[in-house]
């Protein structure tokens, strides 16, 4: 609610515009490569994130790709996961294959280019932080020194300055639609004195409980009415 002014505008109802009648409708498999379960299973998850999926399909990435930074692909992974989404959901195939993204992830990390089974999870994020390079909006990156909550700071002030740093170095569709803030707090065990900071993050591991566990385990129950 803090941060959405400076979001990238996505018309999700263009998306059915612009599918042909016989197509996909993103319900469609991958070639396997291997043990490629964990890059298949990452594919179909993010294939149907209806805004991304939009944002490509409409051609909008094409004005957001930046083509001299380093750190990801110069634009080569947007284009290639756009070519892959077309099979997706403007085909009538029965599998895409993502072989061109496999060989990608490869060039930066070896492990995803063997046919060993790998994380999906970790698959996921480092496709998501690569991708966001490729549609970087920042050209340079500034350095910049985080200082800790203030005493004068309220969260939502302080979330508010982590959040303005993080996107002056990370302006793209993939921060915008899938990064968030992490509070963090670490209190010295001797003067009890807290320091409070809120680090980005795009991906939160929870643990599955066991049967034992779980009467101990208090949930949040949120009514429609509430505002989140």
């Amino acid at each position: 609610r803090l941060f959405k002014k400076d979001k990238i505008k996505i018309n999700i109802e263009k998306l059915q515009e612009i599918l042909p009648e016989a197509c996909n409708h993103g319900i469609c498999g991958s070639k396997n490569l291997g043990n490629t379960c964990y890059m298949n299973s990452s594919i179909a998850c993010l294939s149907n994130c209806t805004e991304l999926t939009t944002f490509f399909l409409s051609k909008q990435f094409k004005e957001h790709i930046n083509s001299s930074n380093k750190m990801g692909f110069n634009g080569k992974l947007a284009k290639e996961w756009y070519e892959l989404l077309k099979e997706y959901w403007k085909t009538d195939k029965e599998r895409g294959n993502p072989y061109k993204i496999q060989s990608l992830m490869a060039q930066k990390y070896k492990k995803f280019g063997s046919v060993e089974q790998q994380d999906a999870n970790e698959f996921i994020v480092l496709f998501l932080e690569l991708l966001s390079e490729d549609l970087n909006e920042i050209k340079t990156k500034k350095y910049y020194e985080l200082t800790e909550q203030q005493k004068n700071e309220t969260d939502s002030q302080c979330a508010a300055r982590f959040w303005k740093l993080h996107k002056e170095r990370n302006n793209s569709i993939i921060t915008d639609l899938f990064y968030g803030l992490n509070k963090s707090i670490i209190t010295c065990t001797n003067c009890q004195y807290k320091s409070i900071t809120y680090n980005p993050f795009s991906s939160l591991s929870l643990l599955i409980p066991n049967s034992r566990q779980l009467p101990k385990l208090k949930y949040l129950n949120f009514s429609k009415d509430d505002n989140r």
